[in-house]
């Protein structure tokens, strides 16, 4: 059987062959490169689904869905140092969950390194990769 050279049945092998050479010109620093390779991929990327953190209320420990748990109607996260409901910008750690209002936190570990909750994390120095 004789199969043209861009045969379309063939056309997710063709886009794997780009997405390789693209990883390859990556490796090398060559971004630009691997962009002007990757733009004539037939298919498109995958969606950017987004990052989802499992919250547990404070209060009766309950995993609730949101900034209200629906169990006991509060406010699921709490200031770690004004133990006051956050609403609005925040700051947590991504290793010890703990975290309170942007302007506490900043206020915090200006002079401290260790979580404010006690629970002995290292916040700023923990790696979250």
């Amino acid at each position: 059987m004789n199969k043209r050279l861009l045969d379309p049945a063939n056309t997710l092998q063709f886009d794997d062959f780009k997405k390789c050479y693209g990883e390859i010109l990556h490796r090398w620093g060559l971004k630009e490169k691997r962009a002007e390779v990757l733009k004539f991929t037939s298919c498109p990327p995958e969606p950017h689904k987004g990052i989802e953190f499992g919250v547990y209320c404070y209060h009766c420990r309950s995993q609730a869905r949101g900034t209200q748990c629906a169990v006991c109607k509060r406010f699921t996260f709490q200031c770690a140092i004004c133990h006051v409901a956050v609403r609005g910008s925040s700051n947590f750690c991504l290793s010890c969950g703990h975290g309170g209002h942007t302007s506490h936190m900043m206020e915090w570990f200006r002079t401290q390194d260790e979580c404010p909750t006690g629970c002995g994390c290292h916040c700023l120095l923990q790696s979250t990769f």
